[in-house]
């Protein structure tokens, strides 16, 4: 995937988080040249977001279609409704581009959707801040976008599992659950130092002159 694909692009990335209780935003996807959604939401549609981006959608998503860590069904029918102008594979390690990335990358361009993988040196650089963690697939969207030549970047539904997922995104995780202890659990992510690199590369950026927007949720958990 190439940075220069959203060079001088009014971007919206769009979480499937529930928002801090207290506050809520509506985000006219109008406004904007690309809305960039995670896994479910190609199926669940963000409860937040209204009209459609003037070039169309773009998916980040893990690829897998069943079991525990399902990010949904990459349908043709979907992928085509929700005008998904390509779809990202966002865990980019040697060993994560395999046989799993070239069968989706055979099927969804029978969908005449391109898959494309984030960066191997970018990826790398992001589990290094981690601490030997994977990314969320959000982080790893929102740390890409925020490196790359755009226009703008407005964030929202985020909270690093300080709250649930919204309704239906997620029935093993619902908004009343607690989902920082059961991000800890699993040991994939930890959301504690997905907050501090959320943090760093959105001052980054800001200082970079670039225009980061962040709903008033991921506001409050990134000045704690």
């Amino acid at each position: 995937m190439q940075g220069r694909d959203f060079t001088s692009k009014r971007i919206a990335v769009v979480g499937p988080a529930a928002p801090l209780e207290g506050t809520h935003v509506q985000l006219d996807a109008s406004q904007f040249d690309y809305l960039i959604v995670m896994n479910r939401l190609l199926h669940s549609k963000p409860e937040n977001v209204f009209g459609a981006p003037a070039i169309g959608k773009v998916l980040f998503h893990n690829l897998e279609e069943t079991g525990e860590r399902s990010a949904g069904n990459l349908s043709k029918n979907a992928l085509f409704e929700e005008h998904v102008k390509y779809v990202v594979f966002p865990h980019a390690t040697y060993l994560g581009v395999g046989g799993k990335f070239y069968r989706a990358s055979n099927t969804l361009s029978k969908f005449g959707v391109e898959l494309k993988v984030l960066p191997f040196s970018f990826y790398n650089e992001l589990v290094e801040d981690l601490g030997g963690y994977a990314p969320t697939t959000g982080l790893a969207a929102i740390a890409y976008l925020l490196r790359c030549p755009v226009h703008s970047v407005s964030i929202s539904g985020f909270t690093f599992f300080q709250t649930g997922y919204q309704k239906e995104y997620n029935n093993s995780l619902e908004a009343n659950t607690q989902p920082w202890v059961w991000a800890k659990h699993t040991g994939l992510h930890d959301p504690d130092r997905e907050v501090e690199v959320a943090r760093r590369r959105v001052n980054e950026a800001r200082k970079a002159g670039k225009q980061v927007c962040l709903d008033a949720s991921l506001q409050t958990i990134l000045t704690r």
